[in-house]
């Protein structure tokens, strides 16, 4: 590689190494590191091969600085497990706004967040129908 102090540089043995390298990259992150292997992963570490039943306890921040480990660990769950995760109490960062198409009022919630949710808070749609009352069920 030539060239590197300003950019990407090339490889001139190959001239489109670079472009080749980020595409396999995205590829390979876009099917092993999504939070839906990571939730897979979890499972399979703890030996859990059957739809299991999850209670997730999610660590609220109070410094608006959601945890990313925490998010993507419920939204790999949520995607993987569907209704057998139940989060108490209900995990408000990782689901949709529900603002009505308000965008003021989302820029404004967003605003307060360290890096605006946009990678994973406010992404799964809200799930009303859950009982988060009596979790021994």
């Amino acid at each position: 590689w030539i060239d590197t102090e300003e950019g990407p540089g090339t490889f001139p043995e190959a001239p489109a190494a670079y472009d080749d390298l980020t595409r396999r990259l995205l590829d390979y992150t876009s099917e092993h590191l999504g939070t839906e292997m990571a939730a897979n992963h979890i499972l399979k570490t703890l030996g859990i091969a059957s739809q299991p039943k999850v209670l997730f306890l999610p660590c609220v921040a109070i410094d608006n600085f959601p945890s990313y480990l925490t998010a993507s660990v419920f939204h790999g769950f949520v995607s993987l497990l569907g209704d057998n995760v139940i989060d108490v109490p209900e995990y408000d960062y990782a689901y949709e706004l529900g603002n009505h198409g308000n965008p003021e009022l989302e820029a404004r919630i967003r605003s307060d967040l360290w890096g605006q949710g946009y990678t994973l808070g406010f992404k799964l749609p809200r799930r009303p129908h859950l009982n988060r009352a009596n979790v021994s069920a």
